[in-house]
């Protein structure tokens, strides 16, 4: 008789954000059956006897991770759970320890550090070398809807058909450097267009080219014009958020840190802004 496949685990994933729900589903999918919800009340409702294990953000409108994971000490003591934020400070991983969370990850959440911390709590060798995703298994979806992007690699999204090679080549470079973590390629709408390594959220992309006008906004008022091939530096504790032109395109970047964001700058620099008038 042939062995029966194990079934796999169940987690349930709480974040308000369509971009980073969709982000954790596809790092997840290939090795467990994910539930996804918005807020906590919708996580409650998601919740049932098969979930064996809760990731949730800690800052969400209205009630908040802290306070999902109190109910589900009361409710579910066992069942593990994992928080997520943006930053992870003393009084964070204080608060999540003494409602028994052990875990309390920094975001950009990345796809291997995430396997890890939950293979310690399923007991499964997920996402490991030698035991890989059961294919039958995997969460069936429309052909109408692509793939989830390979998060655990670092490579360069494919090339359109129509890109000029000598145009896109330089970025290629750019976004394999040591320490870019994501970057993207938007439209005037914020939209992603090309995008390397991690995705980039949706919401943040809508954001960088509204920061764009706004700033070409105020350089209008002031008689000023914002030269092509400048970039913003948004520095987050170790993280680093770029946003410009280069090449005639809205360029944004996540980076480690402010040393790396240095390097990538030089590079633009040195490869210069040949489609700007």
């Amino acid at each position: 008789m042939t062995p029966s496949m194990p079934a796999l685990p169940h987690i349930l994933v709480v974040d308000d954000s369509g971009g980073v729900r969709r982000q954790v589903e596809c790092m997840l999918s290939p090795y467990a059956r994910v539930t996804l919800a918005e807020s906590v009340p919708d996580a409650l409702r998601a919740l049932t006897p098969c979930v064996q294990l809760v990731l949730s953000d800690v800052q969400m409108p209205g009630e908040s991770g802290l306070e999902l994971a109190a109910i589900l000490k009361r409710q579910r003591p066992d069942l593990p759970v994992i928080l997520c934020t943006g930053v992870v400070d003393v009084e964070t991983r204080s608060r999540a320890q003494a409602l028994g969370v052990e875990t309390v990850l920094r975001k950009p959440l990345l796809s291997e550090p995430l396997l890890k911390v939950i293979r310690q709590w399923v007991g499964r060798e997920i996402g490991e070398p030698g035991h890989p995703a059961p294919a039958q298994l995997a969460p069936a979806r429309p052909a109408s809807v692509p793939e989830c992007p390979v998060l655990a690699t670092a490579g360069p999204a494919p090339l359109p058909q129509e890109s000029v090679l000598l145009d896109i080549d330089p970025l290629d470079e750019l976004c394999r450097q040591p320490g870019v973590l994501s970057a993207a390629q938007l439209d005037e709408s914020g939209a992603v267009q090309r995008q390397w390594n991690l995705p980039l959220p949706p919401e943040l992309g809508h954001l960088a080219v509204n920061i764009l006008a706004g700033v070409d906004g105020v350089a209008t008022e002031l008689g000023s014009v914002w030269p092509p091939g400048e970039f913003l530096q948004v520095e987050l504790l170790d993280r680093v958020w770029l946003l410009g032109r280069w090449r005639g395109q809205r360029l944004t970047l996540v980076v480690r840190d402010a040393q790396v964001a240095g390097r990538v700058l030089q590079r633009l620099q040195a490869l210069g802004d040949p489609h700007q008038v």
